[in-house]
């Protein structure tokens, strides 16, 4: 037991060191902006003291996050993407102390924190660097509010991206809010005459900041959104190995799994879900007959294949016992599999009768809500009824089958 909590924490000291060096540059990056804009001691030593604190709580918050998965839970390529993110949000904070308030970035650096850093370090880490802005340049409590809240509007709105990739409604109601509290906060109190001149800078800060958050969210697609494509193309590709292995072992349990994942794929993309998410469920959701131990080597077969989290996610709940049926996928290939199986099932007893589809999968549904098994389910009333009317469409699929 002893040995084993050694190694975890030798596997946390090279994150602890990083953390803690960001701490130091940090104090010693905003002491020396402090020199170059000529401040007091006083001055610097409030600098430094408040630099060291917003540093550790954003590290702290970082090093403690529990909205991860375990998997993510501080692995070196994560802690590399933090000091990386870190370190190009501070260059831009101290940088910003010599530019007009007008033309900060602000709004780029809280989505950036909050996309690679996590929600809370990321907000931490961008009032932090906009404290050292506002420190170092003395602009008024003004500025601080416009990119305080202006941050956490854009930090809130992108913390939801997914497989969908949805960013034009952020992106502009972002960009509105940020032109029109740059026209409250700073053109309306500018010290001259108002003209259309004193509009020029919070128009270039949006449209930089347009051009930065693309090339940010390009970035961030390819990284995390988007990061397991081609893993779902390999396992749902029907020459990869573990669903070979499932033919070999049983047949039918493959080309149910087929029909099922054909289903599941196309009724996720209707209702506009995880497709390859639901596919893959589909495929190996009966993978438990390759193991004398299902519920403990499924999960460990499933990480050494590389599946990615929320695939995982999903065959948790359809084949543990313990674990219920809650995500909306998971409900899709739940009756995917259910009117697949009962379909074959009348079409090995009675293959010469004339099938009501309809009728099936009509009782189908109805035996599978009133059993509970779909309770704690995310799916809508609305999205039941969608899946219904697909399965009732696909008469010439059945056709196909018998």
């Amino acid at each position: 037991g002893f040995q084993g909590m050694d190694a975890e924490n030798k596997k946390k000291e090279p994150v602890y060191l990083v953390n803690s060096i960001l701490v130091v540059i940090t104090v010693l990056l905003v002491t020396a902006g402090g020199f170059f804009k000529h401040a007091g001691g006083a001055e610097l030593l409030r600098n430094a003291i408040l630099a060291g604190t917003g540093a550790f709580l954003t590290c702290f918050f970082f090093l403690s996050e529990k909205d991860r998965p375990p998997e993510k839970n501080t692995p070196p390529a994560r802690t590399c993407c933090f000091a990386i993110s870190y370190g190009i949000c501070l260059a831009v904070s101290l940088c910003c102390a010599f530019l007009p308030p007008a033309g900060w970035p602000f709004l780029v650096v809280f989505v950036m924190m909050s996309l690679f850093c996590g929600f809370l370090p990321g907000i931490c880490g961008g009032i932090s660097f906009l404290t050292f802005s506002v420190l170092l340049s003395g602009a008024d409590v003004g500025v601080f509010a416009l990119y305080a809240l202006t941050g956490l509007l854009g930090a809130c709105l992108f913390s939801r991206l997914d497989e969908k990739y949805r960013i034009a409604l952020p992106l502009f109601v972002s960009l509105s809010f940020l032109f029109a509290a740059e026209t409250a906060c700073v053109v309306l109190f500018a010290n001259e005459t108002l003209k259309w001149e004193l509009f020029l800078i919070p128009a270039l800060n949006v449209i930089i900041s347009l051009i930065l958050l693309l090339i940010l969210l390009k970035v961030y697609s390819g990284m995390e959104i988007f990061k397991y494509r081609i893993k779902y193309l390999e396992i749902n590709d029907q020459e990869f190995e573990l669903l070979v292995n499932i033919k070999e072992k049983d047949k039918n349990a493959y080309y149910r799994a087929v029909h099922a994942a054909y289903f599941s794929e196309r009724i996720a993309q209707a209702l506009s879900l995880d497709a390859d998410a639901a596919k893959t469920a589909a495929y190996y959701a009966n993978a438990g007959i390759l193991y004398k131990e299902p519920e403990k080597d499924l999960e460990d077969a499933f990480v050494s294949y590389g599946f990615p989290p929320y695939a995982r996610q999903l065959l948790r709940e359809l084949t543990g016992k313990n674990t219920g049926i809650r995500h909306k996928e998971a409900a899709v290939v739940y009756m995917a599999d259910a009117v697949i199986s009962s379909i074959l099932y009348l079409f090995e007893k009675k293959q010469d009768t004339k099938t009501d589809y309809a009728a099936v999968i009509e009782t189908v549904f109805q035996k599978k809500w009133e059993s509970g098994s779909l309770k704690n389910s995310e799916l809508t009333f609305a999205e039941w009824n969608r899946m219904k009317k697909i399965f009732k469409e696909e008469k010439l699929y059945y056709d196909f089958l018998r």
